[in-house]
């Protein structure tokens, strides 16, 4: 996950207003490491359940489609997109859960908002009632391609991660 930290680290800057390390302490920064990464809603933008994503771990977390869920679904789709091993199961998969004009906002948003970082999803439909967000394969892999945002932030990164730990 080494590749991911500044990615994990712009989008929680990105969602600074609505993610902290844990809900009751909205002052502290989410946990960014090399392997591990973990926060929860600001207020009524969190819930219970904190987001842990921890190499070698498995991870459950319902966010109840509460603010913070976007930066989790991004979060998720950035560490997949590094990690293909990583098996994402989501209640927005499900067809019959998803609004049929407007999809499910959180998901459908973050594979938007990752293409910033050169990662592209396409959903595809799986065993007929569930649909998959799925890297495209005409897209090269995160570690091939030419990332000119983690050229950026290369230097800053410490500074980042110190600012957000």
């Amino acid at each position: 996950m080494n590749l991911c930290v500044p990615i994990f680290a712009d989008i929680c800057m990105r969602h600074d207003n609505l993610i902290c390390f844990e809900s009751e302490q909205e002052d502290a920064k989410p946990e960014i490491t090399p392997t591990l990464i973990r926060f929860n809603g600001k207020g009524d933008a969190g819930c219970g359940e904190t987001f842990i994503l921890e190499i070698g771990q498995e991870m459950f977390c319902k966010t109840l489609r509460r603010p913070y869920d976007l930066a989790v679904c991004e979060i998720l789709l950035a560490a997949n997109a590094h990690l293909p091993s990583l098996r994402l199961e989501s209640d927005g998969f499900f067809l019959e859960s998803r609004d049929p004009i407007t999809g499910d906002g959180a998901w459908d948003q973050a594979m938007e908002n990752v293409k910033q970082y050169k990662i592209l999803y396409e959903w595809v439909i799986t065993e007929g009632t569930s649909i998959m967000p799925m890297l495209n394969h005409h897209a090269k892999t995160l570690a091939e391609i030419n990332m000119p945002r983690l050229d950026i932030f290369a230097s800053t990164l410490p500074v980042i991660c110190n600012k957000l730990i």
